[in-house]
C-alpha cells in the first residue's frame, strides 16, 4: 500500500466506482454496489467544497459512500467522534461509519483513501416541506415544524452536540403518523462537547448570530433555531409569506444580514406584521451582544407560558374601545398564560374571534379542553391585543362537537411554549 499523494479527481473516483470490485477495500464496502444517479450519467448524487457523495447499496440497504477531493480541518478527528457518538447511541446522527482504509483510488496505483458510509435518508428539505405547506396553508404544520424545532434544541442540548451549519438544506423533514421529525445532515462543522474543539474549514454561515465565532461553541445554534421559530410562527399566521423559493437560498426568509440590514425589507416587516413578539425578539438578539442569546430566548419563552383560557367564541359582541363590559359564551380550545395574553385574530371582531380570558386570580379554576364557558368582564386593548379581564367564569359540562379539528390543533400548537428552547438558562 503506497501512502496518498494529493486527492483524487472526480473522474479518479467516477473510474474507481465502475470497478467498485477491484476499488473497494474496506470490509463494509466489499458487498457495496454503487448506484448510478437519476441521470445515469454519473455515480455521483451530490457534490460539496471538499467530497462527492456517491449512493451505493449494501445488502438491501442504502448508503451514501461520501468521498474526500480536497483538503478539510479536522475531518478525521470529526468522523472518528460523530462514530464514536452514533456507536454509543445518539439519535441525532444517521448510522456513520469512518475507516482510513475505504477505497483504491485513483484505480491501480495501491493508494487507499479514507471513505465516509452513512445511511441514506429520504426526506424533505425543510425549505420544500415549508413552501408546501405554506401552498395549502397548512398552519398546522408549519406549527408542528416549529415544535419539531423545539424537541430538536432539546435533543441538540442533552447530548452536547452543536450542528454548527443549521440551514434550510441540511435539515431533512419526514411526517410518521401525523409527527414530524427533523433528520440532521452535513456534519463539517459539527462540535460534540465531550469530544472538545476539532477544527473546521466550514466558515460563519450567515444563518448564524454576526457576533459568533468562526468555530462553533455550545452557543452556535441558538440564533439559527431562533429565526426558526420566530419565522414558523409568522408563517403559521400568514402562510402566504412562505411560498417563494427565492426567500430560502442559504437562508429561512431572514439570516443575520437581513435582520441586520439597517434598513428593514419588505418580508422582514410582513414577518413581524405576523409575529411581531418572536421577530421583536429575533431582532433584538440579532443586533444585540452574541452572548445574550439564551437570555433572549428564556424572556421569549416566559411571554407564552401561563394558565388563562383561550376561547373560541360562538358569538361576541366587541369592539375595539377598551373599557367595555361584555359577555362571551364559547368552547375551550387550550391555555396560554395566567400574566400575558396572546391574540389569535385580533383584526378579526366578528363571531369567530378568538379572545384571551384572564380569570384574575381563580385558581380554581380549572377548565378542561372541551368545556363550554361563561364569562363577563372588562375589555382592554393592548398595541392591538384583545384581553377580556374577566372577574366572572362559569363553566358546564356541556361540550361543543362543532368545533373544527383543524382549528382546535392549529390553536393548541400556536400557545406551544418555548420549554425545550429555553435549555440553555435552564440547564
Amino acid at each position: 500500500m503506497n501512502k496518498p499523494i494529493g486527492f483524487p479527481t472526480r473522474k479518479d473516483y467516477e473510474t474507481a466506482l465502475k470497478n467498485h470490485s477491484k476499488s473497494f477495500v474496506w470490509e463494509r464496502l466489499i458487498d457495496a454496489v454503487p448506484i448510478p444517479s437519476p441521470s445515469g450519467m454519473s455515480y455521483f448524487w451530490g457534490a460539496g467544497s471538499f467530497a462527492v457523495v456517491s449512493k451505493v447499496l449494501i445488502r438491501g440497504t442504502e448508503w451514501a459512500l461520501r468521498l474526500p477531493i480536497g483538503p478539510q480541518e479536522g475531518v478525521h478527528e470529526r468522523s472518528l467522534a460523530i462514530a464514536e457518538e452514533v456507536a454509543n447511541g445518539n439519535p441525532l446522527f444517521v448510522p456513520f461509519y469512518y475507516s482510513v482504509d475505504g477505497m483504491n483510488v485513483p484505480l491501480g496505483t495501491n493508494q487507499i483513501r479514507p471513505v465516509t458510509l452513512m445511511r441514506w435518508v429520504e426526506g424533505s428539505v425543510v425549505r420544500d416541506f415549508v413552501i408546501e405547506s405554506c401552498s395549502n396553508k397548512n398552519s398546522v404544520a408549519l406549527l408542528k415544524l416549529r415544535d419539531a424545532f423545539t424537541n430538536l434544541a432539546r435533543d441538540l442540548k442533552n447530548y452536547g452536540v452543536v450542528h454548527g451549519d443549521l440551514s434550510p438544506d441540511n435539515i431533512l423533514v419526514s411526517e410518521e403518523n401525523g409527527n414530524i421529525k427533523l433528520q440532521l445532515v452535513d456534519y463539517d462543522s459539527v462540535f460534540i462537547e465531550r469530544h472538545g474543539d476539532i477544527p473546521t474549514s466550514v466558515g460563519r454561515t450567515l444563518m448564524r448570530h454576526p457576533a459568533s465565532p468562526r468555530q462553533p461553541d455550545s452557543n452556535s445554534d441558538l440564533f439559527p433555531l431562533l429565526i426558526y421559530y420566530s419565522v414558523l410562527t409568522a408563517l403559521a399566521e400568514k402562510p402566504t409569506l412562505g411560498v417563494s423559493p427565492d426567500n430560502y437560498d442559504q437562508k429561512f426568509l431572514v439570516d443575520s444580514q437581513i435582520l441586520g440590514a439597517e434598513q428593514s425589507n419588505q418580508i422582514l416587516q410582513d414577518l413581524s406584521s405576523a409575529a411581531p413578539i418572536e421577530m421583536t425578539a429575533l431582532l433584538e438578539s440579532c443586533r444585540g451582544d452574541y452572548t445574550k442569546t439564551p437570555s433572549i430566548i428564556n424572556s421569549l419563552g416566559q411571554l407564552t407560558e401561563s394558565t388563562a383560557v383561550v376561547l373560541a367564541t360562538d358569538w361576541v359582541e366587541l369592539t375595539k374601545r377598551s373599557g367595555i363590559t361584555v359577555e362571551i359564551s364559547g368552547t375551550v380550545l387550550g391555555f396560554t398564560s395566567q400574566s400575558s395574553f396572546i391574540v389569535m385574530n385580533p383584526s378579526n371582531l366578528n363571531r369567530h374571534t378568538t379572545i384571551i380570558v384572564s380569570h384574575l386570580g381563580f385558581p380554581q379554576i380549572r377548565p378542561k379542553i372541551g368545556d363550554h364557558i361563561r364569562a363577563i368582564g372588562t375589555v382592554v386593548i393592548e398595541k392591538s391585543q384583545i384581553i377580556l379581564q374577566s372577574p366572572f367564569v362559569e363553566l358546564s359540562d356541556r361540550r361543543f362537537s362543532q368545533i373544527n379539528d383543524a382549528k382546535l390543533a392549529a390553536v393548541k400548537h400556536r400557545i406551544t411554549v418555548l420549554k425545550n428552547l429555553i435549555w440553555q438558562q435552564k440547564s
